[in-house]
């Protein structure tokens, strides 16, 4: 996306929610998914701290149990997306929180996109907390999926293989973390 997309698209996402607030009984689902929507456009545009208010404004506005599974996924993808930005903000505990829980709530729902990301995303929090062997672990099970998957990000890739290699090289396998460190590149 071009920046001038970026920008369109989050003033288009704040005039939805502007148009959703401005009734007097708003649908308070349908203004949580505009609000995990800005999130993600936010999130796309760099603006980190506000997509993290964006979600979490928005899941609090989702109900946590409900039947529709189009409302399912988007609040396991709300519960993804922000376990990502916060770790993005440092905020590895609250980035876990988030991630574990969209991975309980992925398999429920039986999607495997947003469990397989957000494996990727608890490897990076592992790996941000120094516990580098538990890192390891999730990522020679999860980064090969990742990266076969429709859904997946580039950045995430490049991100997650740059994890790996500090992960391997912190637990001693030199010759492994170079492969990776350059592949991250």
């Amino acid at each position: 996306m071009q920046t001038g997309d970026i920008d369109a698209a989050i003033f288009h996402a704040r005039r939805a929610i502007e148009m959703l607030t401005a009734v007097q009984s708003p649908d308070l689902v349908n203004l949580g998914r505009s609000l995990i929507n800005l999130g993600a456009v936010l999130d796309t545009g760099g603006e980190s701290k506000a997509a993290n208010v964006a979600y979490s404004d928005g899941l609090a506005l989702l109900p946590i149990e409900t039947a529709d599974e189009d409302l399912a996924a988007k609040r396991v993808e709300g519960l993804e997306r922000r376990g990502w930005v916060r770790l993005d903000l440092g905020d590895a505990d609250a980035g876990i929180a988030d991630l574990q829980t969209a991975v309980v709530e992925g398999q429920r729902i039986q999607r495997a996109d947003y469990v397989t990301s957000s494996q990727i995303g608890l490897a990076r929090a592992w790996v941000m907390k120094r516990e580098y062997a538990r890192a390891v672990r999730l990522l020679r099970t999860w980064l090969e999926p990742y990266e076969k998957s429709a859904n997946r990000s580039t950045y995430r890739v490049g991100i997650a293989k740059f994890a790996f290699a500090q992960a391997l090289w912190e637990t001693g396998d030199r010759t492994a973390a170079s492969t990776f460190a350059r592949d991250a590149q």
